[in-house]
């Protein structure tokens, strides 16, 4: 397996507050993030971030798995980058 750098991209796209899409992610099966809450991370609707995650091994396949604990999780986009 050869390991990269996962960027998440998130963006809440419906008028809301604090506390109403709150989410976990695992990468390749394993807990990276839990309790995200996007509209709280970045002050408001249609304000992206970004989490970013080193050493990620990849043999081919990426898995992203979001897991709801409030809501319906969303994700904008996801960006792979190989390390050196």
């Amino acid at each position: 397996p050869t390991k990269y750098t996962v960027r998440l991209y998130f963006l809440e796209p419906i008028e809301t507050t604090a506390g109403k899409r709150v989410f976990n992610i695992a990468l390749q099966g394993k807990p990276v993030l839990e309790n995200l809450d996007v509209y709280k991370q970045a002050g408001g609707t249609n304000r992206g971030i970004v989490r970013e995650f080193k050493g990620v091994e990849l043999d081919g396949t990426l898995s992203v798995t979001l897991k709801g604990t409030v809501g319906l999780p969303v994700i904008s986009g996801v960006e792979v980058v190989a390390e050196p």
